[in-house]
């Protein structure tokens, strides 16, 4: 159970505060990736009826949000509907679960060895997750001295 900014600032019900720190902070947008009991921020923001345009925006910041279930094995797209989202709201989950899963299919019949489905499926959810691996590249040029070369032939697998 970590408790960070982000998730003070959706309990105090500030989501202008919220959708501004998503656009302007990195490290605001990584921590909707952090659980609190349970819940990942998108889940809170929906359990405290909260605007549509709060959980679109931890939506565009996290889209594997989808693929992730909260403590009681609830989906993004369950507690959604429980908390009766808009229609808008879960029309947009719906395609981006889709997206995702399409990508899985598509790539895993480029793959035959369950590592390598793996591994690819890895890959395009991390790389559907926006600017999540130019920060990780930004962050080992500046922090460490590691070949970017190595980190390209990993994309090309």
């Amino acid at each position: 159970m970590t408790y960070n900014q982000l998730h003070t600032l959706i309990l105090e019900r500030r989501y202008e505060l919220v959708e501004h720190f998503l656009q302007s902070s990195r490290s605001i947008r990584k921590m909707s990736t952090v659980k609190y009991h349970g819940d990942l921020p998108i889940a809170i923001v929906m359990k405290c009826q909260g605007p549509d345009s709060t959980i679109l925006a931890l939506l565009d910041v996290y889209p594997k949000c989808v693929m992730d279930k909260d403590a009681s094995g609830k989906t993004i797209l369950h507690i959604a509907k429980e908390s009766n989202c808009s229609n808008r709201v879960i029309r947009k989950l719906k395609e981006v679960l889709e997206s995702i899963e399409k990508l899985a299919n598509s790539s895993s019949s480029f793959h035959s060895d369950k590592s390598e489905k793996t591994a690819s499926v890895s890959s395009l959810l991390t790389n559907i997750s926006g600017d999540y691996f130019e920060e990780r590249r930004e962050y080992f040029r500046s922090q460490r001295s590691i070949r970017i070369s190595s980190i390209n032939l990993n994309e090309e697998d």
